[in-house]
């Protein structure tokens, strides 16, 4: 059975081998700001997504699915079960930077920004400050997002 839930304490473990087995950076992971929402499939680990939150604003990161599990909308699913977890927590805006799946994220609603249009509140968000320079950098507005008959649609 596919579950979505927070990672529990003692879990960093398999979230990093996910993250390593999908060549997702491991880097900045242990922030004390980052949350991690895991995908189980019968008790396994296989899908991970963090959220790092800053008062009302949140960043997206390391979201990644094992290989095997590909192809069965699970990633925006992860995404989604994380923009919830953000929405319960009264996030207004979720960033996130992406050097590959810029179109996958606009699908969810997301939309490309320049860098310097970042709110300065998550400025101490490590996914942000040394993001690639070929990275874009995205944002989503949460408000209102999961009372639109279709969450995904161009907001």
């Amino acid at each position: 059975m596919i579950i979505f839930r927070p990672a529990k304490p003692g879990e960093f473990n398999n979230i990093l081998h996910v993250l390593k087995e999908t060549s997702v950076s491991t880097n900045n992971i242990n922030s004390p700001f980052n949350t991690f929402i895991v995908l189980e499939d019968n008790s396994k680990i296989i899908g991970v997504a963090g959220i790092e939150i800053y008062r009302d604003i949140g960043v997206l990161n390391s979201v990644a699915i094992l290989p095997a599990y590909r192809g069965q909308q699970l990633g925006s699913g992860i995404v989604k079960s994380v923009l919830n977890f953000a929405d319960r927590r009264n996030v207004k805006k979720i960033y996130l930077s992406t050097e590959k799946e810029e179109a996958f994220f606009k699908k969810l609603g997301f939309k490309t920004i320049d860098k310097q249009e970042i709110d300065e509140r998550c400025s101490e968000s490590t996914f942000l400050k040394n993001c690639s320079q070929k990275a874009k950098i995205m944002l989503l507005n949460l408000v209102g997002y999961f009372d639109k008959p279709c969450s995904h649609a161009n907001t």
